[in-house]
C-alpha cells in the first residue's frame, strides 16, 4: 500500500477545512441529496462525501456504508484524490500495485472501483471529495464523470452556504442579544430616548421619555417629533426642526445650553439634549433624540454663579462682577454714569450694637438702593460699608439727580435694630462712564471713588460728581498716591525712619525707638506717611506695606548688637492688617522663624479704635504674638472708647495716650484727668503708659508728674534713619534719657519738615 502525500499547501488546507466548522456534525438532508444523486448516476452501491482531515477521512454524507463514518487518512482513496484538481479514477484496485494490499481492498467494504472528483472552495483549497465506490471493476462514462464533477461542486457550494448560514445565525443571534441588551439598558436609564423614521415621526420611546413627556409609548408612536417635543430656548428659537435638520447635515447636533422642555401637562424642565441622524447608505432613514432632565444641575449651577458673582450678605452683586459689567460697557463703547456710595456713621452701629446689627443696615440700605435704582442697572455691594451702582446710558446731570434723592431718601431713614434706631448718611462719588478722559475701568473707579472721599471731607452726606471734583486736584491725588505705593512695593522705595521713645521714671525701662515709614518719590524727596497712608488704606495696601515693614525691621534688628541703651523696636501695623486672617498668620510664622531671643526686643502697636471694633479677633492676635515673646502696645488710646472695661480681655503691654490729650495737657483741666485717669486705669491693669506728641519742656515736666511711664515726640527725638535714630548720643533733637530723668533739657535740632509731616 502506498499512501499519498501530503498537499504543499496542507495546512492552509486544513485551517480551510476546520473554518467551515463541519467536522462531526450530523447527517443533513442536502448532503445525503447529493450523494444520492452521485450513486444513481454513475450507478454504484456506495457513494460519499469524504472530508479528509489531519490523520483521517470523515463522510459527511454515505450512501451504502451505512455504518462507516470514517477511516484512517494513510487507507483513504480520497486522500491520492485531493492532490489534483481532476477526477482521480481507479478502475481496478486490486490491480493497482497502489491499493492492491489496502485494508479497504482486501477487506470491507471491498472496494474495487473508485472515482473521487475534489471538492474545491472558493479559494482554491481541496477539502475532501464527492466519490463513488463499486465492489467490482468497472469505468465510468463522459457523462457520469461530468456529472460527477458537478456534483463535486454543488457539494462545496453547499458546504461554503452552510457556513455562510451559520456565521449569519451567529451574527443574528448576536445582534439579538445586543437587541435584547440595548434595549434594557434603553428603559433602564434616566435619559429620555426616542426615535424617529424618516419623516420625523416616533417609532419608539423609552420610560425614561413617557416620564418626561408625560405621555405613554402608544400614544407617542407615530406622532411628529417637533409636536410631540417642544423644546424652546431664548438663544435658539428655532427649536427641534432646525435641531434634525443640523444632524441630518452631520453626525450629530446639540442643544443649546439654555434649552427647556415644555411638557403636555404644563411643566417646564431644563434640559440637555443631542440628536443624531440615522444612514442607510447615504439616506437619512430616520434619527434618535437622546434628552436628560437637567433642571437640579441647572439649579444648581445658577446658584454656584449667583454665589460667585453676588454678595453673601446683600444679595446684591459683588465687585468682581459689577467689574466685569462695567468693562463690558467700556468695551462694547456704551456711555452711562457710575455712582461709589460710602455709607456714613456705618462704624456707629457696629461698635454700639455689634456686627449682627451692622449686617441688617447693610441689608435694609440695599432694599433702598433696589427701589431707587432701574432694572437695568447693576448695584453691588463693594464691601465693607460701600456700594456702587452702575447706570447705562444715564447723563451724568442724571446721575448727580440720583445721587441727591438717594443722599435725602437716606437721611431721612431711620434703621433698627431691635430698639434701637440709627441715622446712615452716604457720600456719593459720581464719574462718567465712557467719558473720553476715563477710558479705562480703574480710571472710572478711582474717579468715582476719590469724589466720595471728597463728598466725605466736604462734611459728608452729599454728592460730588466726577466735573466738581477733578478742579481741585485732590481726586487725583489718592489714585496717583496708590501708583506710587504700588511702585515703592515693588522697587524697594520705602524708607525705614525711627523715631525714640524716651523712659520718664527709673523703673519704667529701657530705650526704645518706633519704626516709622517714609517714601522717595519721584523728585528724591521723602514723604511721609500722612502723604501716602490715606491712599493705602483706601485701595487696600496696607497689608502689603505693613508686610514690607515688619519684613526689614526683623531683618534690620537680626543684623544688630542691642549692646547700648537701646534694647526694644515697636512697629505699627494697620487695622485693614489686624482684621485680615492671613496677615495674622503670615505675622506669627514671621516671628517663630525671627525667635524668641528677638521677639523679646520687639512691640508690636494697633489702635485702639482695631482693638474694640474686633475685640475677640483682636484678643486673639494679641496673645498669639505674646506668646512668642514679642510685646504689643495699644496706640491712640483714649481716642475710641468710653470705657476701659474691654482691657480685660485685651492683655497688651503698654498704653499709648492719643496725642489730641497731650498737646494742651497745661491748659485743658480734662485733658489733665483724663491723662491721670489713663495712667491709673494703665497702673490697674499692669501696664506702661506712653505719651505721643510731647512738644514742650513744661508738658514734659507734668507727665512726669502724673506718672507717666514714656514720652515720645519732637521735642525728645526727630525721626531720623533706623541707623542713625538708633544711636541716641548723636540723633538730632536727641536727649540722652538719663537727662530727661534727672531734669527734662531737651536740645531740638531744627529742619525742614518732610511732606505731609507737621512743620
Amino acid at each position: 500500500m502506498t499512501p499519498a502525500t501530503l498537499p504543499p499547501d496542507e495546512a492552509a488546507r486544513l485551517s480551510a477545512l476546520r473554518a467551515l466548522d463541519v467536522l462531526d456534525t450530523p447527517a443533513e438532508a442536502e448532503f445525503d441529496a447529493l450523494v444520492q444523486a452521485a450513486a444513481t448516476v454513475c450507478g454504484t452501491p456506495i457513494s460519499l462525501v469524504s472530508l479528509v482531515d489531519e490523520d483521517r477521512q470523515w463522510f459527511k454524507a454515505n450512501h451504502g456504508l451505512a455504518e462507516a463514518t470514517e477511516t484512517p487518512r494513510d487507507q483513504a482513496f480520497c486522500a491520492h484524490a485531493i492532490l489534483g484538481d481532476e477526477l482521480f479514477v481507479v478502475n481496478d484496485a486490486a490491480a493497482d500495485d497502489r491499493f492492491a494490499d489496502n485494508p479497504l481492498v482486501t477487506g470491507a467494504p471491498d472496494i474495487r472501483f473508485y472515482a473521487g472528483a475534489p471538492v474545491r472552495l472558493s479559494d482554491g483549497q481541496r477539502v475532501g471529495t464527492l466519490c463513488v465506490i463499486d465492489r467490482r471493476p468497472r469505468q465510468l462514462s463522459a457523462t457520469q464523470r461530468e456529472v460527477l464533477i458537478s456534483l463535486s461542486k454543488a457539494v462545496a457550494r453547499a458546504l461554503e452556504g452552510r457556513h455562510a448560514a451559520r456565521q449569519l445565525r451567529l451574527a443574528m443571534d448576536e445582534l439579538e442579544g445586543r437587541r435584547q441588551m440595548l434595549d434594557a439598558t434603553l428603559r433602564s436609564i434616566k435619559d429620555a430616548v426616542l426615535a424617529t423614521d424618516a419623516a420625523g415621526a416616533i417609532q419608539w420611546a423609552n420610560p425614561a421619555a413617557e416620564r418626561l413627556l408625560g405621555r405613554c409609548a402608544q400614544r407617542l408612536q407615530g406622532r411628529p417629533l417637533r409636536r410631540a417635543v417642544s423644546l424652546r430656548s431664548s438663544s435658539d428659537r428655532r427649536g427641534i426642526a432646525a435641531m434634525l435638520s443640523a444632524a441630518a447635515d452631520g453626525p450629530s447636533a446639540a442643544l443649546p445650553a439654555d434649552a427647556v422642555l415644555h411638557t403636555a401637562a404644563g411643566q417646564v424642565i431644563a434640559v440637555e439634549g443631542v440628536a443624531s441622524a440615522l444612514r442607510t447608505g447615504n439616506c437619512v432613514s430616520g434619527a434618535v433624540l437622546v434628552l436628560r432632565n437637567v433642571s437640579d444641575k441647572r439649579r444648581a449651577d445658577a446658584e454656584v454663579s449667583f454665589r460667585a458673582s453676588h454678595d453673601a450678605l446683600t444679595g446684591l452683586a459683588n465687585r468682581g462682577e459689577f467689574e466685569h459689567r462695567l468693562q463690558d460697557m467700556l468695551e462694547k463703547g456704551e456711555c452711562g454714569a457710575l455712582m461709589f456710595i460710602d455709607l456714613d456713621h456705618f462704624k456707629v452701629v457696629n461698635d454700639r450694637c455689634g456686627h449682627a446689627a451692622g449686617d441688617e443696615v447693610l441689608r435694609q440700605v440695599a432694599g433702598i438702593l433696589r427701589e431707587a435704582t432701574r432694572k437695568t442697572d447693576t448695584v453691588a455691594r463693594f464691601g465693607g460699608d460701600e456700594f456702587a451702582v452702575l447706570l447705562p446710558g444715564c447723563s451724568l446731570v442724571s446721575a448727580q439727580r440720583k445721587g441727591q434723592a438717594l443722599c435725602e431718601r437716606l437721611e431721612i431713614e431711620r434703621f433698627a435694630h431691635g430698639e434701637q434706631r440709627f441715622r446712615i448718611g452716604a457720600s456719593i462719588g459720581v464719574a462718567p462712564v465712557g467719558d473720553g478722559e476715563l477710558a479705562d475701568l480703574q480710571s472710572v473707579l478711582q474717579a468715582a471713588d476719590a469724589c466720595a472721599c471728597a463728598a466725605k471731607d466736604a462734611g459728608r452726606n452729599r454728592v460730588v460728581t466726577w466735573c466738581d471734583g477733578r478742579d481741585t486736584g485732590a481726586v487725583h491725588a489718592d489714585g496717583l498716591w496708590a501708583e506710587r505705593i504700588q511702585r515703592a512695593l515693588d522697587n524697594d522705595g520705602f524708607e525705614l525712619f525711627g523715631q525714640q521713645v524716651v523712659p520718664l521714671r527709673p523703673d519704667a525701662g529701657p530705650l526704645q525707638l518706633e519704626v516709622l515709614l517714609r517714601m522717595r518719590t519721584d523728585d528724591g524727596s521723602l514723604a511721609a506717611p500722612g502723604a501716602f497712608m490715606p491712599a493705602a488704606e483706601r485701595y487696600h495696601l496696607m497689608a502689603r506695606v505693613d508686610r514690607w515693614v515688619l519684613r526689614r525691621t526683623l531683618a534690620w534688628m537680626c543684623a544688630r548688637r542691642f549692646d547700648g541703651p537701646l534694647q526694644r523696636v515697636g512697629v505699627n501695623l494697620s487695622g485693614q492688617s489686624v482684621a485680615d486672617p492671613t496677615f495674622r498668620t503670615w505675622v506669627l510664622q514671621s516671628l517663630e522663624q525671627a525667635g524668641p531671643a528677638l521677639c523679646a526686643r520687639l512691640t508690636l502697636e494697633i489702635t485702639e479704635t482695631v482693638a474694640i471694633a474686633r475685640l475677640e479677633e483682636a484678643a486673639a492676635f494679641v496673645r498669639a504674638m505674646q506668646s512668642t515673646g514679642a510685646r504689643v502696645a495699644l496706640d491712640d488710646f483714649g481716642a475710641g472708647a468710653s470705657t476701659f472695661g474691654y482691657l480685660k480681655s485685651l492683655p497688651v503691654n503698654y498704653l499709648k495716650i492719643d496725642g489730641q490729650f497731650i498737646r494742651h495737657l497745661l491748659t485743658d483741666p480734662l485733658d489733665q484727668a483724663a491723662v491721670k485717669c489713663f495712667v491709673d486705669v494703665a497702673r490697674a491693669v499692669g501696664v506702661k503708659t506712653v505719651a505721643e506728641h510731647v512738644e514742650t519742656d513744661a508738658v514734659l515736666t507734668r507727665l512726669r508728674e502724673l506718672g507717666v511711664d514714656f514720652a515720645q515726640g519732637y521735642l525728645l527725638h526727630r525721626p531720623q534713619p533706623l541707623d542713625a535714630a538708633s544711636q541716641p548720643e548723636t540723633s538730632a533733637g536727641a536727649v540722652t534719657p538719663a537727662s530727661h530723668l534727672e531734669t527734662g533739657a531737651s536740645a531740638v535740632t531744627q529742619r525742614a519738615p518732610l511732606v505731609g509731616e507737621p512743620a
